[in-house]
């Protein structure tokens, strides 16, 4: 409606008024304030919760873009009961479009190729997503460390197309093996990287072989699982005494530990290792280390380390530019406890203050940024079907009962994820708080 119509309806006596809302969308576009945009590249735990969070917070006061290279959504920790074939892919992947368009978030799939962190834009293959601040989760990327072979000859162990194959490659090996009646190098796992991922991978893994091997008809004896760990102890990261129980506990397993040999080389088929041993295996899976995403390292020298990714300050703001911020693997601080290997709930607890901050910047009134002081929070590490351990600090539970506690946090986060809904954020904070007060009781108990 022209505007000339509208002043003359407007001003009759009998006329009647049109809503106000029309009246605003007949505005020339021109007219209208341009809202500022968010881009947040990568749509893991780090993402999405920034993703969620910010839209909660500033509603229609931003225009928030997310990208990522994967259509959907995965629970990463539950990535070995996958490969285990314990559960299936459904049950741990969510739709992006449909997760993210349900908050009225656009989602964007494409590879950020790097950042021109200058001309404030996302690279994405031929095209550019232009930002006004930038979230950066992008995780973190397989480190080889320049080992001979080992990009060329390992598996890697990332995502849930990582760990589908995988389980599709031992079904398949182990199949060919029943038909030639006979085992061979193909009833034979190396896993290389003894830290969280690599100790539970195997753990599920013998799980697999045990209904394998009668499936297929293989003696048990004859499928064989080997985890190779350049320390001496399994879980550097943790204390001594877990290390010591995750190692005998594996044992009991049947899973044979390489401890305090790194591996020197990758062949077809075979792991080379210090002193020259040679493992045989035609499937061999890297879990051994991690490294920033390449396309963050475009910051700068200044700004980037190349071990922990883009340098930030106490608000977890990149130290060379105030609008862009990071997640997760992506950066790393003077606050925080160690170089970053971080977890899903670590990236977790950096998404609260990265929207917090963010919604900050962008709100027009005054409003405190958090400084970011890193919190303790209890792991929870499953060693099969039938055993899992709860760590907080220096003391450890262990039990089967751990191991369902495990399933019900990825439940509870999987379930937030697909639904939206914002109060099962207080739900699993709570679930957490609880965990932490039963340890505290069985700790002050001993």
């Amino acid at each position: 409606m022209e505007w000339a119509n509208y002043k003359v309806l407007r001003f009759q006596p009998n006329a009647r008024p049109l809503p106000a809302a029309k009246t605003v969308f007949n505005l020339p576009s021109k007219f209208l304030p341009m809202k500022p945009r968010v881009v947040i590249a990568g749509c893991g735990f780090g993402g999405a919760t920034v993703a969620f969070n910010l839209k909660r917070l500033a509603g229609n006061m931003a225009k928030i873009i997310a990208i990522d290279s994967s259509e959907k959504f995965d629970y990463h920790a539950s990535l070995p009961e996958l490969a285990a074939g314990k559960i299936r892919e459904s049950e741990i992947t969510i739709p992006l479009q449909q997760m993210l368009g349900r908050k009225g978030i656009k989602f964007v799939r494409a590879k950020v190729s790097r950042i021109d962190f200058g001309k404030r834009k996302v690279i994405t293959g031929k095209s550019s997503i232009a930002y006004d601040f930038l979230v950066l989760a992008l995780g973190a990327r397989t480190a080889f460390y320049g080992i001979p072979g080992a990009d060329e000859n390992c598996l890697e162990f990332k995502s849930y197309r990582d760990a589908s194959k995988l389980h599709a490659h031992i079904v398949s090996l182990f199949r060919s093996c029943s038909n030639a009646g006979k085992a061979s190098d193909s009833t034979k796992i190396v896993v290389v990287g003894g830290g969280l991922t690599g100790v539970e991978l195997a753990a599920d893994l013998a799980d697999m072989l045990d209904k394998l091997c009668m499936q297929c008809g293989i003696m048990r004896d004859d499928a064989q699982i080997v985890l190779v760990h350049r320390s001496p102890h399994l879980h550097p990261a943790l204390s001594e005494e877990v290390s010591a129980f995750t190692e005998n506990y594996l044992r009991l397993l049947g899973i044979r530990l390489q401890l305090g040999k790194a591996v020197v080389e990758v062949k077809k088929g075979s792991v080379v290792l210090e002193g020259g041993a040679e493992l045989r295996a035609k499937t061999i899976v890297w879990c051994a280390g991690i490294q920033p995403a390449d396309a963050v390292s475009s910051a700068g020298e200044k700004n980037f380390d190349p071990r922990c990714g883009i340098v930030l300050n106490n608000y977890l703001q990149s130290v060379g530019d105030r609008r862009v911020f990071a997640v997760g693997d992506c950066g790393w601080g003077s606050t925080f406890e160690t170089h970053p290997v971080l977890s899903y709930l670590r990236a977790v607890e950096h998404a609260d203050f990265v929207s917090h901050n963010l919604y900050a910047e962008l709100s027009s009134k005054p409003h405190r940024k958090l400084i970011y002081s890193p919190r303790t929070f209890p792991t929870m590490i499953s060693l099969g079907r039938k055993m899992g351990i709860l760590v907080f600090g220096s003391f450890y539970l262990a039990g089967l009962q751990w191991v369902w506690a495990k399933k019900l946090v990825a439940r509870i986060h999987l379930f937030r994820f697909r639904t939206g809904l914002d109060f099962l954020e207080f739900a699993d904070e709570l679930f957490v708080s609880f965990i932490e007060f039963a340890y505290y009781l069985a700790a002050k108990g001993r």
